[in-house]
């Protein structure tokens, strides 16, 4: 009885996406990306709100007194509302609001560019999607079998959610087959006699 070989994982799996970015396709994570940017979106409103009614009780008009700060100043000098904690009289609070939304800001804008740009970037051909699950289910290609839910990423995942990292308008398993085509053409044409394409070719279908 013929001794099956042994079965892969992501170090044979990466083998074939790195030189054929065409097959390296990965999830979007359309739904859970869209997720993040709401809550990050709703975070970025109430701090927005907080900081209003900073800035409105600090405009407030105060009862001078010797040594003691006059808030009204935090909306002209950058460094007395950056100090304001520190200083007698005065309210960190607009100043910490303020640090909290530039955090939550720069994460907002990076995560929208990116989820922007994932938005746009073309999906697999189905072509090479099938080549892709073939590929790792045959004992003579890749045998690849990952564990639990991860098995599931190219089986049961809507090709919407899907991105490759360069699209080509060919498949790979058409341009496999092309390649080898013209080479036998070659060595036929060479030698006038062309022989039977090997059946191995089938697996590409």
């Amino acid at each position: 009885m013929e001794e099956m070989p042994k079965m892969n994982g992501y170090s044979k799996l990466a083998s074939l996406m790195g030189p054929n970015p065409e097959v390296a396709i990965f999830r979007r994570f359309s739904t859970l990306n869209a997720q993040n940017l709401l809550y990050l979106q709703a975070e970025l409103v109430h701090l927005e709100e907080r900081l209003k009614k900073c800035v409105q009780a600090d405009e407030s008009p105060t009862i001078d007194a010797p040594g003691r700060l006059d808030r009204r100043l935090y909306d002209r000098d950058w460094k007395t509302l950056s100090e304001g904690g520190r200083t007698p009289g005065g309210n960190g609070e607009q100043w910490s609001t303020i640090l909290e939304i530039r955090r939550v800001l720069k994460d907002y804008n990076e995560t929208l560019v990116l989820q922007t740009f994932l938005a746009k970037h073309k999906g697999p051909l189905a072509k090479d999607l099938k080549f892709l699950q073939n590929w790792m289910k045959r004992p003579t290609m890749g045998y690849v079998y990952l564990l639990e839910s991860e098995q599931d990423i190219w089986k049961h995942t809507d090709l919407e959610d899907l991105l490759a990292m360069k699209p080509n308008e060919q498949s790979l398993a058409s341009r496999i087959v092309g390649d080898f085509l013209v080479q036998w053409w070659h060595r036929c044409w060479g030698i006038r006699a062309c022989p039977s394409l090997p059946r191995s070719l089938a697996m590409l279908r």
